[in-house]
């Protein structure tokens, strides 16, 4: 059972590193079903093939292999390296065949179908990457229409470099936890589905540009068919699932081709919960969990030497990665999630443990708890120089422990906008939502309790410069029935809901003109914001206010000549 304290752990949005979300508990872990332990999962890796950082095979199987395994610690993975295993007997008891390897004629399969054939009768799951969803159309194509549900046929499908934006995933277990993303590969497309895509979900569709079209007619680059259908600006399905009447479940990924976008977070995760679901293991509301990876760490495994030239940041900045100057999971990085209980100090008799982190959520910066006992939270990316990273907006998180375990296992976004952009304060008052992220304060009412809001307004207006963490932070209900709140050296004023100044209880504007107050300011009003009161002003920039249980007002104001609390 959670103790009944509310969490109080801040963070400026401007951090970068992995944000562990703690709060007290009495008991924490991860417990799996009985008849998970023995989930077996084979990793068929090909040969070395293309330059350095293309077709890493044994390399990306080895990243998957590992996510899957702090998913599930129980699960067990076998990596084949350069190939069809030599013993085939570790196929006979695989929940999941994993085969990421060059295809076509020399695909790893074909001169074994009798023996994947035994292993998809029996309901093992298959999971093929990139190449390796290309057989030949005459041996192999039959099959692995039936076992994949779709494959790469040549003069029918073809294998552009582009740009694929993912923007509508559908709702399946493979894309839990997945948020749309946008990747550059060797994405193939116009696939050789069955008719009617009979027993196929597609799972990653996008419209490929026209440039995907610029090489001639040939085997892989082009046919009159998919010429229209890029013309016409037809969605192309990219990654697909399949449940087989024999009880197993596929997927096919035509992505993998740079291995540099196994440092990203949403393909890695699409394609681990993949894995998962084909081997008939639960995949986590919030998805695989999966860690950004920088440069430095994809270097591992690979089967080339690194060329000469090699430029480590140049590569990060294309394929969207953290800069390999700045590793998070390193053995020195203490600000990693696994060391950050070990960290903490806690009175006698409390314990502290990991409820939720990355890639639950990320770059968070104030929580609060419902009378349900779940945690929302502000999820912050869009702030300052990445503003702009998160299109569809910041996001208002709702999560829950709903087995009691010590462990967020329910994840959900309860409001995503670009209003609520590097949003600073939360309060959570039954159905009434509190968001400060200035120039405004929303106020959003979920009137029938589907954590959907129903009505949103602006409560507070022109208050605190937008992107600025001196700016407005949360409210908080005190034991007096009034509301406190305050905001830094960049609130500047209060207005309503019109725009109009508010006065204080003594007529006065509250503004930092000087005339009387100056600077960061702590309030307290009504429920409806009337009576306002600054209690206090000239603070730099004092963070969010609490209350103690005599009615004491604490906060802390960050000043570059050394931080402190006021109370």
């Amino acid at each position: 059972m959670l103790l009944p304290l509310k969490a109080l752990i801040k963070s400026s949005p401007t951090h970068t590193a992995e944000l562990a979300f703690l709060f007290v508990l009495a008991a924490s872990g991860i417990t799996y079903a009985a008849d998970n332990a023995a989930k077996r999962i084979v990793f068929i890796a090909g040969k070395p093939s293309h330059d350095y950082g293309s077709h890493e095979h044994f390399a990306g199987s080895r990243i998957l292999a590992d996510v899957i395994q702090k998913t599930d610690p129980n699960a067990k993975c076998d990596v084949i390296q350069n190939g069809w295993p030599t013993d085939e007997s570790v196929l006979d008891t695989a929940d999941a065949i994993v085969i990421y390897a060059d295809g076509g004629g020399g695909h790893p399969s074909l001169p074994h179908l009798d023996k994947l054939k035994k292993q998809m009768d029996r309901g093992a799951g298959l999971v093929c990457i990139h190449y390796a969803v290309e057989v030949p159309t005459d041996r192999g194509g039959p099959e692995f229409l039936k076992w994949l549900g779709g494959y790469f046929e040549t003069h029918w499908s073809v294998n552009p470099h582009w740009d694929a934006k993912f923007d509508n995933l559908p709702k399946h277990p493979i894309t839990s936890g997945v948020k749309p993303f946008t990747t550059r590969d060797e994405w193939y497309f116009h696939m050789r589905f069955p008719d009617d895509m009979k027993g196929v979900t597609p799972i990653l569709s996008a419209v490929p540009p026209a440039t995907t079209m610029d090489r001639t007619d040939g085997p892989h680059s082009g046919n009159p068919t998919v010429r229209k259908e890029v013309a016409r600006g037809d969605l192309q399905h990219v990654a697909w699932a399949t449940e087989r009447p024999d009880g197993g479940r596929s997927f096919g990924f035509t992505g993998g081709h740079f291995h540099w976008n196994w440092g990203r977070t949403e393909p890695t995760k699409l394609v681990a919960n993949a894995i998962l679901w084909a081997a008939h293991m639960p995949v986590p509301v919030a998805g695989a969990n999966v860690e950004p990876k920088t440069v430095e760490q994809l270097k591992e495994n690979q089967d080339e030497p690194v060329p000469a030239k090699f430029n480590p940041e140049e590569t990060a900045k294309a394929f969207q990665l953290i800069s390999s100057n700045t590793p998070i999971n390193s053995a020195d990085d203490d600000r990693s999630s696994d060391k950050a209980v070990a960290g903490l100090v806690v009175a006698g008799g409390l314990q502290a443990s990991l409820a939720a982190s990355e890639p639950v959520l990320k770059s968070l910066t104030n929580i609060d708890i419902d009378h349900k006992g779940r945690i929302w939270a502000c999820e912050v990316v869009n702030y300052r120089k990445h503003k702009d990273d998160r299109v569809e907006g910041d996001r208002i998180l709702i999560l829950e422990d709903t087995n009691q375990d010590g462990v967020v296992d329910s994840s959900k976004v309860f409001y995503q906008g670009r209003d609520i952009d590097s949003a600073l304060g939360l309060c959570v008052l039954g159905n009434r939502v509190i968001v400060s992220a200035a120039p405004y304060v929303w106020e959003f009412i979920d009137e029938n309790g589907d954590d959907i809001p129903d009505s949103k307004r602006a409560i507070l207006t022109k208050t605190g410069d937008p992107q600025h963490d001196h700016s407005v932070h949360s409210f908080m209900f005190g034991p007096d029935g009034k509301m406190v709140f305050n905001y830094g050296n960049t609130g500047h004023r209060l207005c309503d809901t019109n725009g109009l100044p508010i006065k204080d209880r003594w007529g006065r504007e509250i503004n930092d003109s000087g005339k009387p107050y100056r600077q960061g300011m702590v309030f307290r009003c009504n429920e409806d914001l009337s009576d306002m009161e600054v209690l206090g002003h000239n603070f730099r920039n004092n963070y969010e206010v609490s209350i103690d249980s005599f009615g004491t007002l604490w906060q802390s104001d960050n000043d570059d000549d050394g931080n402190r609390a006021t109370r």
